[in-house]
């Protein structure tokens, strides 16, 4: 990798992002295209790609990610292919992007409890951890943090003052994920208001159709059943896996986020558009 080449990965890396990824699909001179096109003559990396497919692209761009620029969706991607779709079945949800309080949860699993997982790249900062942590440990029964060699030490010391019961994975420099420390339960931790708060109007109204008379029946559940009811409630916002399963594994988290957002044929022009040729588009 020339050290040309190094300061385009943060603007590749956006290739993965929901809000390319629709433009790509919408567009045939779209954001992807353009940038490849433009930065063609000032990066050795694609020089010999433009020839090649859409898929090609994706596929040595996340590559090169891997190897030189580990930003979150390498680490959540990661996380997503080698601990949820080898173990995945049809009692695993899986969410992103979810708003819990003032945080933005990177990835949630639900079977049969709730778990959160935290991604601290070496490309972030540890600034918001702990309020973030505040946060899930009110909300959800497990809580990790996916960490690197760099920051270990320093997320072990923020979990150490407040937050033992805290599980942590590491990614290390060749990828494999590793179990630090398993999470203990949260359960005892619970804020009700705070998991309400993450329930939308559909599953609030399972309880009654008001929201303050939902919300005023839920903060007198115990617990143990107000858990039971936010999980099966998250649980119920699963996606279909089936889907992802035509993308290469580079593609794998990004096409997840996005796929309840497609129509039948944003889908299909996705699988089909991929596949194209950039220039002969």
């Amino acid at each position: 990798m020339e050290e040309r080449d190094l300061k385009f990965l943060r603007l590749y890396s956006n290739f993965f992002n929901r809000s390319y990824l629709f433009d790509f699909i919408n567009k045939k001179n779209n954001k992807i295209k353009n940038i490849l096109l433009a930065s063609a003559d000032n990066t050795s990396i694609f020089n010999s790609y433009l020839s090649c497919s859409y898929l090609d692209i994706f596929e040595y761009t996340y590559s090169m990610l891997c190897a030189y620029y580990k930003c979150e969706y390498v680490y959540l991607n990661t996380f997503f292919i080698n601990e949820i779709l080898k173990n995945h079945d049809n009692n695993h949800t899986v969410l992103t992007e979810l708003y819990v309080n003032d945080s933005q949860a990177d990835l949630v699993v639900i079977n049969g409890t709730t778990t959160v997982y935290e991604i601290k790249t070496e490309l972030d900062t540890l600034f918001r951890l702990t309020k973030q942590l505040e946060d899930y440990t009110r909300t959800f029964d497990k809580v990790y943090v996916i960490t690197n060699k760099f920051y270990l030490k320093q997320v072990r010391n923020v979990l150490k003052e407040k937050f033992g019961s805290v599980g942590i994975y590491l990614l290390d420099e060749k990828g494999q994920l590793k179990k630090i420390r398993e999470s203990k339960s949260h359960k005892s931790k619970l804020d009700k208001e705070v998991m309400f708060n993450v329930l939308n109007r559909k599953e609030f109204e399972k309880i009654d159709e008001d929201y303050y008379k939902a919300k005023a029946k839920f903060l007198k559940m115990s617990i143990k059943s107000a858990h039971e009811f936010y999980k099966n409630a998250l649980f119920n916002r699963a996606k279909d896996m089936n889907y992802i399963m035509n993308f290469p594994d580079s593609l794998k988290l990004a096409i997840y986020k996005i796929q309840n957002k497609l129509t039948q044929e944003g889908r299909r022009v996705l699988l089909e558009k991929i596949r194209t040729n950039i220039i002969e588009e």
